[in-house]
């Protein structure tokens, strides 16, 4: 889904992306994972089997990690995350399928787990190796969500390698691993008049009167652009 705004001067055809917007409005909270793009090495980490971190590529930075080298199945990646016991919380995440050239499947599976280790919240993810990575060519981006329990202070975020046949040939690869509190499905909204359905953006302060309006492609609701 894309958000289209056009301005009658100097923007035109902007396109968002709604992940990136979402990415973008989190930038202002604290990721709580501690080198999830693994610019460090591994530091933060903990590691079984096959791990190897890899560059120049990812989609944050220059690094990234891949599991199941020298064809070790099952190899997990895994960090321990301070949390608010009754709280929830947003994971996101991307994966490729690193071989020698196209066509090989590498798959993950993304583990939130209790310190009792019960699982809050799981999720697999299958990619197809390109012809070769480079930059962010052949990652793609998965989220979930979770709630911890009222009685837990911490999670264990596990990574976990599932590739069929026991990855022969094939490592998966992981970047830019972010965890962050997640706002309850309906919170109260304190700004007045964030939706600008009042005219002449009552309650808002601006340097310049708006010269024109734009419209939301998704649901075609009025948006006032200013400048």
């Amino acid at each position: 889904m894309f958000l289209q705004v056009r301005k009658c001067s100097t923007l035109r055809n902007l396109l968002l992306t709604i992940p990136g917007l979402l990415l973008a409005l989190s930038g202002h909270a604290q990721n709580l994972v501690v080198n999830g793009s693994f610019e460090t090495a591994a530091a933060g980490w903990t590691g079984t089997g096959g791990i190897s971190i890899l560059g120049p590529f990812g989609v944050d930075g220059t690094h990234c990690v891949s599991l199941g080298g020298a064809d070790i199945p099952n190899s997990t990646l895994s960090q321990t995350i301070s949390v608010v016991a009754g709280s929830n919380y947003w994971v996101t995440f991307a994966t490729a399928a690193g071989a020698r050239g196209a066509g090989p499947v590498g798959s993950v599976r993304v583990d939130i787990i209790a310190p009792d280790n019960s699982v809050l919240a799981s999720r697999s993810v299958t990619n197809v190796s390109p012809a070769l990575l480079t930059g962010t060519n052949g990652f793609t981006r998965a989220n979930l969500s979770f709630t911890t329990p009222n009685n837990v202070a911490s999670v264990t975020l596990r990574i976990t390698d599932i590739s069929p046949n026991g990855g022969v040939a094939v490592d998966p690869c992981i970047d830019d691993v972010r965890i962050y509190p997640r706002p309850p499905s309906n919170p109260e909204n304190l700004m007045i008049n964030g939706g600008f359905e009042t005219p002449r953006i009552t309650s808002w302060s601006h340097s310049r009167p708006p010269r024109c309006c734009a419209w939301l492609a998704h649901d075609r609701r009025q948006l006032r652009v200013l400048g």
